[in-house]
């Protein structure tokens, strides 16, 4: 895997390279690339929240129905887990 590295003054707005410099001075640091998968999983959650048939939000987001579904349940049952650790403290 070949890594390409940039030079922050041609890259970064000036307030943030004197940030970054701050923190590491001279030395080079990683930026890694968005995660895909959480902006598809906040599309999804997103759609469904909407009302958009699970058929319609596979389409848009190119996953089949069933992960479609696995993510929504995901996401209510951790919503599901937040409420009763919230009722537990009370």
């Amino acid at each position: 895997m070949t890594r390409s590295y940039f030079n922050a003054t041609k890259v970064l707005p000036g307030h943030l390279l004197r940030e970054l410099q701050k923190y590491c001075p001279g030395q080079q640091i990683y930026i890694p690339k968005p995660n895909k998968a959480a902006q598809r999983r906040a599309r999804v959650l997103a759609f469904a929240a909407d009302g958009m048939p699970t058929r319609e939000i596979a389409r848009r987001v190119r996953l089949t129905q069933r992960h479609v579904r696995r993510l929504i349940a995901w996401d209510r049952k951790s919503h599901a887990q937040v409420q009763k650790n919230l009722t537990s403290r009370q």
